[in-house]
């Protein structure tokens, strides 16, 4: 979903777009996470008592905010927490979880799917969703839960803006798998002018993260809000 600049270009446009997911339930590693370069942009779960204190004090740092919006699994013994989107929901339903998250996470710039392997595959909940983000332009970030989605493509129809995750930082949690993706980031990035990176706010990825970014920095690697990569 990224177009591939020249090769004499490729130098210029290395951006890294890096967000970190899961923010809001636990106050002291979303603090965590606001400390960090307000490049670095941060999903916040809907339905935490903490999440709209947070966010504004995350927007009031200058990073963007997306809403993380919880969607139903393929695997249904997976719980994806409160305010889910499911299939079984009628098109009010819907409507009415997504239009709270957007009061629950406020001054968000768009969405992305927290697990969602199952919805993000239906073409007719996804068209709910981005008539939604369309109504208030905002952005739709496909974490790519399943190949299968349907997320970018729907987006697209609706001319939703619109971009997909590259790199899982952590599904591993220990620091040498880590350093690994963010060499994979690096390369992806190499090669397409720009990585579209998600993490966790685990004490690992921080750790990593914080010591990864003066270093590719001065490599030549720019951080840049996810505003800045989506079509």
């Amino acid at each position: 979903s990224t177009p591939k600049p020249s090769s004499a270009a490729s130098d210029v446009y290395k951006r890294q777009a890096i967000v970190i997911d899961d923010l809001g339930t636990n106050q002291v590693l979303t603090e965590r996470a606001i400390l960090l370069p307000s490049s670095i942009s941060l999903a916040f779960l809907p339905n935490s008592q903490t999440s709209a204190d947070l966010t504004t004090r995350a927007i009031e740092d200058g990073h963007e905010v997306l809403i993380h919006m919880p969607m139903e699994p393929l695997d249904s013994s997976v719980d994806p927490g409160p305010s889910a989107l499911l299939l079984t929901m009628t098109f009010q339903e819907v409507l009415h979880q997504l239009r709270l998250a957007f009061t629950q996470v406020p001054g968000a710039i768009g969405l992305n799917n927290h697990m969602g392997s199952k919805f993000t595959q239906d073409e007719n909940a996804m068209a709910t969703l981005m008539g939604e983000l369309k109504a208030r332009d905002m952005i739709f970030l496909d974490s790519r839960t399943t190949p299968a989605t349907k997320g970018s493509i729907i987006a697209r129809e609706r001319k939703v803006k619109t971009i997909s995750r590259n790199i899982f930082l952590d599904n591993d949690r220990s620091t040498i798998a880590i350093r690994k993706q963010f060499f994979l980031a690096e390369e992806f990035a190499r090669k397409n002018g720009v990585a579209v990176v998600i993490g966790h706010p685990y004490p690992e990825t921080f750790l990593v993260l914080e010591e990864w970014i003066p270093d590719a920095v001065m490599r030549g690697y720019t951080l840049v809000q996810i505003s800045a990569v989506v079509e």
